[in-house]
């Protein structure tokens, strides 16, 4: 029988998701290049993959702790 899924787990990756997804529509929603341009093209799947990485940490860490039974 399969044990069910700690929260802490659940809250962490929808966050991932919500975020992940947040971050995406931003960069897409700048048609302006002059607006990225600062930053360099090899440089944005590094900032969204650490943004992902951010937000699981905060998200598992800040989700309560599921007791076992």
């Amino acid at each position: 029988m399969a044990k069910p899924i700690e929260k802490k787990v659940s809250i962490a990756s929808a966050l991932t998701f919500i975020g992940t997804t947040a971050a995406y529509a931003v960069v897409s929603a700048f048609t302006d290049p002059q607006v990225l341009s600062a930053v360099p093209d090899a440089v944005d799947p590094i900032i969204v993959a650490a943004s992902s990485a951010l937000l699981t940490f905060i998200g598992g860490y800040m989700a309560p702790h599921t007791p076992q039974k």
